[in-house]
């Protein structure tokens, strides 16, 4: 139980977290970090967040792993591929920026499963996944699935369930 601080002191350091099981705390990122790679781990879903990446222009990459949300400062890049991210409910926030509110940064998301609200900068590829999403009664998000940027990025062979709005106007290039 309690969270796993990462830290890194250059702007050139890389951590990986590969066949880990996190319970009881979330995985908080802090500091000057490059990239952070997450494979083959659980960060068990609940109440709050299952990571946190408070550095800028940090790139992380998530594959084959089940985490709860998300929250990102809006300068992250975040991958996520062959995984399920579970905010433990379909009106909770499963990716957003550290505020709860605001968009976090550009999202890819290929082959995986989101089980709650998405608000990012910008949706650079979501491809083959599934994005279970909605409004709570008294919601202050335009949508349940939101890009701030509509003009780039790709959102092809996906479902959104009915009654869900998906976000507007994307190409794929």
């Amino acid at each position: 139980g309690g969270d796993l601080i990462v830290t890194g002191d250059d702007d050139e350091a890389v951590v990986s977290l590969n066949g880990l099981l996190i319970t009881g705390g979330a995985v908080h990122v802090q500091g000057k970090l490059k990239r952070l790679t997450i494979q083959h781990c659980t960060l068990a879903p609940g109440a709050t967040p299952s990571l946190l990446v408070e550095t800028a222009d940090t790139q992380v990459v998530i594959d084959q792993s089940i985490l709860g949300g998300l929250r990102v400062d809006d300068s992250v890049e975040v991958q996520i591929s062959n995984s399920i991210v579970d905010a433990t409910g379909e009106d909770q926030v499963a990716y957003a920026a550290l505020d709860d509110e605001s968009a976090g940064g550009p999202l890819t998301l290929i082959n995986s499963t989101v089980i709650g609200k998405v608000h990012t900068m910008l949706m650079q590829l979501v491809t083959n996944t599934l994005l279970l999403a909605r409004l709570g009664q008294s919601d202050t998000w335009p949508f349940p699935v939101n890009a701030e940027r509509t003009q780039e990025g790709c959102v092809r062979f996906s479902f959104v369930p009915p009654g869900s709005r998906t976000p507007r106007r994307f190409q794929c290039q």
